[in-house]
């Protein structure tokens, strides 16, 4: 959302989503993968920032839009709490953001048409292996780049 209103449209749906209601949006990009890509919109609703856990898919505020991806680590406590997110179709972390600042909401559901389907248990014990294996898959990612690196700089003969 990069339209001059923009800031206020997000202000509002954050009040709603603070005064306990759920909202439906429709997600674009394709960060997420397949399953987000072909849906009409995502349920949020509002959540307390303290509770999240690797595995669930939050929205996030940075520069004016809102960011939908799985969080991946959490760090710290209160003021301190951070979180990383990723996409689960990118291989490259998010910058952490500050969850008491940044946080909007969690995803709860996908709208498909007229049906929407809610995140049951099942799909929350899947997120968490979604999470694993999205940490695994950027420290590999990051020690092969790192070993590319090394590998292609020349060294000094003796």
């Amino acid at each position: 959302m990069n339209d001059p209103g923009a800031r206020e449209i997000l202000d509002a749906l954050e009040i709603a989503l603070r005064r306990g209601r759920q909202i439906c949006v429709q997600a674009s990009g394709l960060s997420m993968g397949a399953p987000f890509a072909s849906t009409d919109g995502i349920v949020i609703q509002s959540a307390d920032s303290s509770g999240l856990r690797p595995g669930m898919i939050v929205v996030y505020r940075r520069d004016n839009r809102w960011i939908v991806h799985r969080v991946i680590r959490t760090f710290g406590r209160n003021a301190e709490y951070l979180c990383v997110a990723k996409g689960d179709g990118v291989n490259r972390l998010d910058r952490p953001f500050v969850a008491r600042e940044e946080y909007v909401g969690l995803v709860v559901g996908i709208r498909a048409g007229e049906r929407t389907r809610m995140f049951t248990a099942r799909d929350r014990i899947k997120g968490r292996w979604i999470a694993l294996v999205g940490l695994l898959e950027t420290g590999a990612v990051t020690a092969m780049r790192w070993l590319l690196r090394r590998c292609s700089t020349p060294r000094p003969s003796n």
